[in-house]
């Protein structure tokens, strides 16, 4: 009797057990739009200056770049 409770035990616990398993979920996250820096593009490059106030001497430079 054994034997055959052991077999028994055997087959059900080799059974597909597909009701326990979900589909996976598959997430999709859109990247945004790439920015637009066409409205800036006059302020691109290498830019320098000098201040004009007597009591505040000095000098300005300023680089811009995407």
């Amino acid at each position: 009797m054994i034997p055959i409770i052991l077999a028994l035990a055997c087959l059900v616990g080799a059974a597909p057990s597909d009701s326990k398993e979900k589909a996976p979920t598959i997430y999709q996250i859109p990247l945004p739009p790439k920015p637009d820096f066409t409205v800036v593009d006059w302020l691109i490059g290498e830019w320098a200056g000098k201040t004009t106030d007597q009591r505040t001497q000095g000098e300005l430079r300023l680089s811009v770049s995407y």
